[in-house]
């Protein structure tokens, strides 16, 4: 979330975990997109909420007989550091066993020479219950090999790209640190291929550590961190791994399927499994993202494009929801969004093509499903963005933001189509849609002023761009 105005809180039901006589709880605080570190392309080591992890905890009990107590975080707990020495949800994570406390989150602890906490203030104006689906490990899957393309260097394959992270078994001497890096490519030779790390400056990327203790046979998962990836290179390994050293947690929210396909056509199929695979793969924050490795940034122009996809296969409304929540947390007074939603402040302006998810994404949704609460729980907000278009208009031409990007000849600095093009269509879009938005919540003034600003929109795209003599429109592209 974008947490100075935002930030959300999730509820477990513990009864299964409490004991009779003493119980203790054990908590352990990650930096997640709260505390991120890493100089990158995104300024998120600039976000204006970035702090120290911190807790806000209740524990709300009932007891049999009627009575009810409520345990909450205060000056009464304890705090230390652990084996956890870093994390950074671009970077890494780096696991030190040698700094285990066994038995830290039990009651018979000693913790007398760890800190009392400290009463801090929270980041968020609100404070709010999750309701998204969670993210979860859905299933742990082996390598289809591993190769060793340079001595000690180990090369495992997973198959095919996922979002996760390795789940390590390895035994050997104290201090040994083992480096654990991840890509979707390899060079010619083999090893790891980290091109993706293009955009983030500093603090690594995608390369997790641990470090044994020399104990016995260790295994070890990373908590805070996941990766996008199909090869792992491992090194600084104790002796040579095989297949059953390295295992892959796959992990994404956890949407039920609400649809199949399936045809006589393999390569189709194919397709369709590899779609599905995609989404997912790019569902493994709570929000749609560009992609599982080099951003991890859920850009509004990517999401409006696969979500009919995720709605047709998936259930993923109530993520949805929360993150049109988000689009309302980033929107400048006058109206502009960023292009990247949640953000701590980078990438105003990129235009309709990107900004329309925000009211695409809940239309879909009512589409889909029926879904009318959202259309008017943001009218406001989309009124306000289609306004910012109007302002930015000249003659209901929109000429500015990314436009055509990543066509499939010429990439960002070949285009043929204009900006104008893409943007004027997309705003045409938004208008369109919020005029039977108004129709569908009763703003029947909103709908007429809406629908006839459509109408003047559309005969001012096919004045300025359409060529009656070949059939196309600027840019040769298609009618």
């Amino acid at each position: 979330t974008r947490y100075e105005k935002r930030s959300l809180y999730v509820m477990y039901d513990v009864t299964s975990a409490l004991k009779s006589g003493k119980n203790a709880i054990g908590i352990i605080l990650g930096n997640g997109w709260y505390n991120s570190a890493a100089k990158d392309a995104w300024d998120f080591d600039k976000a204006p909420w970035r702090n120290t992890p911190r807790l806000i905890f209740q524990m709300h009990i009932e007891y049999t007989d009627g009575s009810t107590e409520v345990i909450k975080s205060d000056e009464s707990w304890k705090t230390s550091t652990g084996p956890i020495v870093f994390d950074g949800i671009r970077n890494g994570e780096t696991y030190d066993a040698r700094l285990d406390k066994q038995g830290w989150d039990t009651a018979d602890y000693n913790d007398s020479d760890w800190q009392t906490a400290k009463i801090t203030n929270g980041p968020a104006t609100k404070l709010e219950s999750q309701k998204t689906l969670i993210n979860k490990v859905i299933e742990v899957r082996t390598p289809i090999n591993v190769t060793e393309p340079k001595p000690g260097v180990f090369v495992f394959d997973i198959g095919q790209n996922i979002s996760g992270r390795v789940k390590l078994s390895v035994s050997g001497p104290a201090g040994t640190v083992i480096t654990i890096k991840y890509d979707e490519r390899i060079h010619e030779d083999g090893s790891l291929n980290q091109q993706n790390a293009s955009l983030v400056y500093s603090l690594g990327f995608q390369t997790d550590k641990y470090i044994l203790k020399g104990n016995g046979v260790e295994t070890w998962e990373p908590k805070f961190v996941y990766h996008g990836f199909q090869y792992i290179q491992v090194e600084g390994f104790p002796g040579k791994p095989g297949v059953e050293n390295i295992k892959a947690s796959v992990i994404h929210t956890a949407f039920e399927s609400s649809g199949t396909f399936e045809c006589s056509n393999d390569l189709i199929n194919k397709i369709q499994q590899a779609t599905r695979w995609a989404y997912l793969g790019n569902f493994a924050t709570g929000y749609p993202t560009d992609c599982p490795h080099r951003e991890k940034n859920g850009w509004t122009g990517d999401a409006h494009i696969g979500a009919e996809t995720g709605i047709y296969n998936f259930n993923p409304q109530s993520n949805y929801t929360k993150w049109i929540y988000d689009f309302e947390d980033v929107m400048a007074d006058n109206g502009d969004l960023t292009g990247i939603v949640p953000s701590g402040g980078w990438g105003y302006g990129v235009g309709p093509a990107w900004d329309s998810a925000y009211i695409l994404i809940p239309w879909y949704m009512y589409l889909y499903n029926g879904d009318k609460r959202i259309l008017a729980d943001h009218y406001e907000g989309f009124k306000r963005l289609v306004d910012f278009q109007v302002n930015r208009s000249e003659d209901h031409i929109v000429n500015y933001g990314l436009g055509d990007w990543c066509p499939p000849e010429g990439g960002a600095d070949g285009y043929k189509t204009p900006n104008s093009l893409t943007s004027t269509a997309y705003h045409y879009t938004d208008v369109k849609i919020l005029s039977e938005i108004a129709h569908i919540i009763g703003k029947s003034d909103d709908e007429k002023k809406y629908l006839e600003l459509a109408e003047e929109i559309k005969n001012a795209f096919n004045n300025k761009f359409y060529n009656s003599e070949t059939g196309t429109y600027t840019g040769e592209e298609q009618v």
